[in-house]
């Protein structure tokens, strides 16, 4: 969880875990209680879950996969790739009303 804040200090994380569903008990908590902690914290850090290998054929597993693709081709392109640009972008996106912070459960929610 520090680890995740400290690096979200200096520019903007985002956490890919995949086949998440393989996971214990005691790793899913570890995950729920960091994503809480990190959403207090209004730390921009995203948290995206590989959904199992059995669902991706599924159109909501096809559909997020082809939005987050756009959105981190768009993300790239209008930064640069700049870690400073990256930074500045999440926080006009959060001031704008774009993105926030959720309140328990995710690391950030979109409108």
């Amino acid at each position: 969880m520090r680890l995740g804040q400290a690096l979200a200090e200096h520019a903007p994380l985002v956490l890919f875990i995949d086949d998440w569903h393989w996971a214990d008990a005691a790793s899913l908590d570890v995950l729920h209680y960091a994503a809480l902690r990190w959403a207090e914290e209004r730390a921009p850090i995203l948290v995206l879950l590989e959904p199992e290998e059995d669902n991706q054929d599924a159109p909501t597993a096809v559909d997020t996969q082809l939005l987050l693709t756009r959105f981190s081709h768009w993300f790239f392109v209008e930064t640069d790739g700049q870690p400073l640009f990256l930074t500045e972008t999440l926080k006009a996106l959060v001031e704008d009303g774009l993105i926030r912070p959720a309140a328990a459960g995710a690391a950030w929610q979109v409108d």
